[in-house]
């Protein structure tokens, strides 16, 4: 290996621990959030002081749906990286779908 490319590797190694680091701490978040949001969901249905009318809940329902078109694109990525990683989709159906410019990649490392 040559020194460009052992800076790379370096480069590609850090900035990958760092990319699974984050993610990690995002799923962990999201994760406690939505302990919230069930409990959110929960009183809101159940309305048991009586503050919750079809109105407020018309606007919760808008909120939600919104979080959940965004959850869903997060979750066709995870499918894509799974399927990725257990061989069912191609590297190269994958930078095809989602336009990875890999010289640009591979430039920044250094």
């Amino acid at each position: 290996m040559n020194s460009t490319q052992q800076i790379k590797l370096t480069q590609y190694m850090t900035n990958q621990k760092a990319t699974l680091s984050s993610i990690g701490r995002s799923i962990a978040s999201l994760n406690n959030d939505l302990a919230a949001a069930i409990s959110h969901q929960a009183y809101a249905r159940s309305n048991p002081d009586a503050t919750v009318d079809a109105e407020l809940l018309a606007l919760i329902n808008i909120g939600v749906d919104e979080l959940l078109t965004q959850y869903n694109e997060v979750d066709a990525k995870r499918i894509d990286v799974l399927a990725v990683k257990d061989g069912t989709m191609t590297v190269d159906e994958l930078i095809a779908k989602y336009n990875i410019d890999l010289a640009a990649y591979s430039n920044a490392l250094i």
